[in-house]
């Protein structure tokens, strides 16, 4: 129901998930899914009925990073399992950007990437 404390609750859940070490993707304001679901692309690489939310992928990416970027330092991308989701073009403009070898590529180059551009943040 309404007023009865499930976003203090989530909010206190995700927090005690966070304190005992886990990773957790928080979304806080349902709303913004709502509302900046109305902006959407067909995937370019991913044929079919596949769609991004490129400002919200790119807020999404901003904050993950800013909540679990340390935790997230030493996870590095495998080019092909990479190359499933994200074109070569755009894996040479990541690696480009952050000025690394495709090969050396990690979770937190693609976040920061992803938080700076709504072109390759979904």
């Amino acid at each position: 129901g309404k007023g009865v404390g499930k976003t203090a609750t989530l909010a206190a859940v995700v927090a005690s998930a966070r304190q005992s070490g886990q990773v957790v993707l928080y979304l806080p304001d349902g709303d913004r899914l709502r509302k900046l679901g109305k902006y959407i692309r067909p995937n370019n690489y991913r044929e079919g009925s596949l769609y991004d939310l490129p400002v919200l992928a790119k807020e999404v990416c901003s904050q993950f990073l800013e909540s679990h970027g340390k935790d997230l330092e030493d996870i590095t991308i495998d080019p092909k399992q990479a190359s499933e989701f994200l074109s070569e073009d755009d894996l040479d403009k990541i690696s480009s950007r952050q000025d690394k070898d495709i090969n050396s590529l990690s979770l937190v180059d693609l976040l920061e990437v992803g938080g700076d551009s709504t072109t390759l943040s979904s």
